[in-house]
């Protein structure tokens, strides 16, 4: 349980013993309070009512008496008036009395003397009236005899009410005094077990402090500034310190701290060392990284000039393709010439043909006019003389039409042989005509694959101008890692020279024998200079590049290493 919670309970019981007796003395006090009360403002309330009841009957009955006596007519009208104004508050007297009465017997009493007053009131009115009319000798018997003893009678029940009161209130105020005694007792009982209480809880708690403790606080104090001060040596008494305690555990802490340091001041120049190997290591790493820089611009250059030989090409190609696309569609138009001069000799093949079909007819024609002028002949020579003339006609038709006929022989045997001739030179067409398709084809392959081709240099253009990009970057990229080398370089170095003043901080602690440290090793020249050295990249062949690169960033100094900076470790 925690120390504070301890305290607390423990202040926290004797607290609640405190309040407990503030409040059972509340209230006993507020029952004391409450029978004063009830004494106070019933019982002697009561008692002083009656009184006052009892006075007022006295004086009512002195009154009567004086108006009896009395022989000024204003005078006896004054004291009947005095007479009503006293009846009056004996009622409002008894209205009290009556809301202050609780108990049923005392109702009763109550109603009895409320009973005997009024017949001593009728009494009084009797004696005042037989007054007036005169008769005295009737009002005085009246007045000794019936209203004396109803008076009497009230004057009784006045008497035994008053000393009920007075009974009452003694025998409360004694309730009262012997409760006042009690609660003292108990007041006197509760505030003595909580002086005990409280003195075994600060002995409890004092033991559970010095256990917890282990010693004084001022002894505590002192190992702490023992330690404070560098002495790591063993503490005193601390053998005898119960387990958990602050001594236990300072001094498990003083031996904690004595291994660490030792452990800190053997490792010290292991790190020194490592970081002077770091150091040297960069700034081989830096020397490589910039070579490897140089390499890259000459590889950048070197993608650009490939890039121009490409874009070169792609050019050609583009302007190869044109022609070709020019070439098709020349031989396009001059297939679609030839197609028509071979419809064009298609058509002569087909007139030749019939002018040899309408020579045949002219052929037929003259054939039968030859037999027809034959016929003639003979039926001209069977005529006779008569026929003779008509002989000679024939004749001259058979002539001609055996001219005709040779002659249409003749035109029928040229039209033939330009037939043929004709239909000989239309298959010469048509295969020019194939010829020429067969051409438009191949011209419309060679424009596909010259057009593929321009496309695909347009292609390798553009993924060689990438490729050049990203060695660009990647060259940006080199340049900025040898700048973190070189810091990493620089921040070896002050690493090291971290290492020496760990080891010289840790030099302030005294340790037992047998826990000395391994002597500090000696200063390291770090190799950052080294490695810091402007090295200056191969040159590259003079090209022009598509964008500049990136300047290089220039290295960070070396700072000072902090336990909590590691912002540029994590950079690297």
């Amino acid at each position: 349980m925690r120390v504070a919670t301890r305290l607390m309970l423990t202040f926290s019981l004797v607290i609640a013993l405190t309040v407990l007796i503030a409040l059972a003395s509340s209230w006993q006090q507020s029952k004391l309070a409450d029978s004063l009360e009830e004494i106070a403002d019933n019982r002697m309330a009561k008692v002083e009512k009656f009184t006052r009841l009892r006075d007022n009957v006295h004086i009512i009955g002195r009154v009567v008496r004086n108006s009896m006596l009395g022989k000024d007519s204003g005078y006896v009208e004054q004291q009947r008036r005095r007479v009503g104004e006293l009846d009056g508050l004996n009622d409002k007297l008894m209205a009290e009395l009556d809301r202050l009465t609780v108990l049923p017997e005392d109702r009763a009493l109550l109603q009895r003397m409320q009973d005997i007053r009024a017949v001593l009131m009728r009494q009084i009115h009797q004696v005042v009236s037989l007054s007036t009319q005169g008769q005295v000798d009737d009002a005085v018997r009246v007045l000794t005899k019936d209203a004396a003893a109803s008076q009497t009678e009230l004057f009784k029940l006045v008497d035994e009410s008053n000393e009920t009161q007075r009974q009452l209130a003694l025998t409360r105020a004694h309730d009262s005094q012997e409760q006042a005694h009690r609660d003292a007792a108990l007041m006197l009982g509760l505030a003595a077990l909580a002086a005990v209480a409280g003195l075994l809880l600060s002995w409890q708690f004092a033991r559970y402090l010095g256990r917890m403790l282990g010693a004084e606080p001022g002894e505590l104090g002192a190992a702490a500034q023992r330690v404070a001060e560098g002495d790591l040596s063993s503490l005193p008494n601390a053998q005898q310190a119960p387990a958990g305690s602050v001594l236990a555990s300072l001094a498990h802490m003083q031996a904690s701290l004595a291994s660490i340091v030792a452990q800190v001041r053997a490792s010290s120049d292991s790190i020194a060392t490592g970081s002077s190997q770091i150091a040297t290591g960069n700034g081989d790493l830096s020397q490589r990284t910039e070579e490897q820089a140089s390499a890259l611009q000459q590889t950048t250059a070197s993608m650009e000039q490939l890039g121009s030989t490409v874009d070169h090409n792609a050019n050609s190609a583009g302007q190869a393709n044109q022609l070709a696309q020019g070439a098709a569609q020349v031989a396009t138009q001059g297939g679609e010439v030839v197609a028509r001069v071979v419809s064009t000799m298609q058509g002569i093949s087909d007139s030749s043909r019939r002018i040899g079909d309408i020579i045949g007819v002219i052929d037929g024609i003259a054939f039968q006019t030859n037999i027809l002028a034959l016929n003639a002949a003979v039926e001209a020579a069977r005529a006779g003389e008569q026929g003779r003339g008509f002989a000679v006609v024939a004749g001259e038709v058979r002539t001609l039409a055996q001219r005709s006929a040779e002659a249409a022989r003749e035109i029928k045997s040229l039209i033939s042989r330009n037939v043929e001739q004709v239909e000989q030179r239309s298959g010469l067409v048509d295969q020019a005509g194939a010829t020429m398709q067969d051409i438009v084809g191949a011209i419309r392959r060679v424009s596909d694959i010259v057009a593929e081709i321009s496309a695909a240099s347009t292609e390798q253009s553009r993924d060689i101008r990438q490729v050049s990009e990203a060695v660009g970057q990647m060259d940006q990229a080199t340049q900025q890692n040898a700048a973190l080398v070189e810091e990493s370089a620089a921040a070896a170095e002050s690493l090291r020279q971290q290492a020496q003043q760990l080891v010289s901080a840790v030099a302030v602690f005294r340790l037992q024998a047998g826990a000395r440290p391994a002597p500090a090793a000696a200063p390291l020249t770090a190799p950052a200079a080294k490695a810091a050295e402007a090295r200056a990249p191969a040159p590259a062949a003079p090209v022009s590049r598509a964008s500049a690169p990136a300047p290089r960033p220039q290295p960070r100094p070396a700072l000072a290493l902090q336990a909590a900076d590691d912002g540029d470790w994590a950079s690297f």
